[in-house]
């Protein structure tokens, strides 16, 4: 909270677009693997189900690797609780899931 506190008001509007950006990206990659897992090399299904697999790995792949590895390589452009919620509400919401 202090962090946020301490940083420009524009700033704040930037890494909010940054989060936005994270999450249309992951939501991208999804949206590309996808139809070659299912119908190239017919392996099970990622995200036509309920509980979409490709979804929760771009998640746990942004929550434990990228976002510790960027608070401990450069603090300042690590994600926050609430950048990290925009970024994986897009990816859960634009993932193709069955709905």
């Amino acid at each position: 909270m202090a962090e946020e506190l301490r940083q420009k008001p524009g700033r704040r509007g930037l890494r909010v677009l940054a989060a936005a950006a994270v999450g249309l990206v992951g939501s991208a990659f999804i949206w590309l693997v996808t139809p070659y897992n299912n119908y190239v090399i017919f392996n099970s299904y990622i995200s036509d189900s309920y509980l979409p697999t490709a979804a929760l790995l771009v998640t746990l792949v942004l929550v434990l690797a990228v976002n510790p590895l960027l608070r401990w390589l450069r603090p300042g452009l690590a994600f926050d609780r609430s950048q990290t919620a925009i970024a994986l509400a897009i990816i859960r919401d634009y993932s193709p899931t069955r709905r």
